[in-house]
Formats: C-alpha cells, sequence, structure tokens
C-alpha cells in the first residue's frame, strides 16, 4: 500500500511560481512540466527512500527531476510523504532552511 503525498505550503508557492516563470515563454509548456513534478513526487508514494539524502537534515530527501529537486521528508508512522520545496538544481540544497520545514 502507498503512502500519501502532501505539499508544504511552501511547496505550492515553489510551484505556482515555477509555472508562472515557464508560461511567460509558453503556457503550455508551464502545464505539462508543472503536471510532470506532481508526477514525480507522487511517485515517492510508491518509494518514499528513492531520493538521495540533503546532509545535515535528518530524514530529507531530494529526487531530481530535470532542472529541480523535489525536497521532501517521509513520515513512516503517518505513511505521508511531504514535499517541503520544489528547489532549482543550480541552488544550493544545503540552503533549505529550518523554516521552509513548516506546513
Amino acid at each position: 500500500m502507498g503512502w500519501t503525498l502532501r505539499l508544504s505550503a511552501q511547496a505550492g508557492r515553489d510551484l505556482e511560481e515555477i509555472v508562472r516563470h515557464i508560461a511567460l515563454d509558453d503556457s503550455a509548456a508551464a502545464e505539462r512540466f508543472g503536471l510532470a513534478l506532481i508526477t514525480r513526487a507522487e511517485s515517492l508514494t510508491q518509494e518514499p527512500k528513492l531520493g538521495i539524502r540533503i546532509r545535515g537534515w535528518r530524514d530529507v530527501r531530494a529526487l531530481l527531476h530535470r532542472n529541480y529537486y523535489i525536497v521532501y521528508r517521509g513520515d513512516a508512522q503517518a505513511g505521508i510523504v511531504e514535499v517541503i520545496r520544489f528547489w532549482h538544481a543550480a541552488r544550493d540544497l544545503g540552503a533549505v532552511r529550518t523554516k521552509d520545514f513548516e506546513a
């Protein structure tokens, strides 16, 4: 049985910003990319340990999808995978801050 996917408020804002930015050039491509990010995140409900661990953060992982990391953590007791951020790969993963882990 799979886990449940949940997006933090910040991850939702990140996704909106990414889609808005791409839509400046191509709205159809923006929609496709946004859906692809969500689909990739949903894959974590079947394999929550798929991503790489982020050094310095307990139980936080990142899964790469094209130029973006899906930064997430799993809660085995609750059966929840929470996406914390959608983070551009050119940015340092170490820059994810503690406040990004709040709902």
